[in-house]
């Protein structure tokens, strides 16, 4: 910020209104031309300026998306982009926009050799569904199939107790 300094045989009463326009008059000419540095952050540019630069990232607003996880989504498409198609870089895409998921399983005994499946608790799927599958469809490989597999804990519990058996085999001919 620009600061005016009158010299001091100015300091009369005039001259330092005058000098106070001057500052404010200067302050606002400054905060115009910082105006368009400030855009260039995506988590804190202007909302129209957001919308085309998801346009160019090929990122589309879902319904609802809060406006915090859509500039994540904006500022992390790059990145997401080029770590895209292997395990780690999927696990890497969902932790960046916190999304916490139980783990991932790909060449699975019994499915077909191109499933995925990705495990989240239940309140991860109710809270993050759309989301989950828009990033799989973005980011996902061509060539595989994905599936999301809900896990719910249960709290299970077990009471020992100590009984005993015994058994009698006859064999007769």
């Amino acid at each position: 910020m620009i600061s005016l300094k009158l010299p001091n045989w100015l300091s009369i009463p005039f001259y330092m209104k005058l000098k106070n326009a001057f500052q404010a008059w200067w302050d606002l000419v400054e905060s115009w031309s910082r105006w368009p540095l400030n855009q260039m952050d995506i988590m804190t540019c202007h909302a129209l300026l957001l919308d085309v630069v998801a346009y160019r990232r090929n990122i589309k607003r879902m319904r609802n998306e809060s406006t915090g996880l859509y500039r994540t989504r904006i500022a992390t498409a790059y990145i997401n982009a080029k770590e895209a198609g292997t395990i780690k870089g999927l696990r890497n895409i969902f932790t960046r926009l916190g999304i916490p998921i139980v783990g991932i399983e790909q060449k699975i005994e019994g499915e077909h050799w191109a499933t995925i499946k990705v495990q989240v608790t239940y309140d991860v799927a109710s809270e993050y569904g759309e989301l989950m599958k828009e990033i799989l469809a973005n980011y996902g490989k061509l060539c595989r199939s994905y599936q999301l597999t809900v896990i719910s804990p249960v709290s299970i519990y077990l009471r020992s107790a100590n009984f005993q058996f015994s058994s009698n085999t006859i064999i007769l001919k």
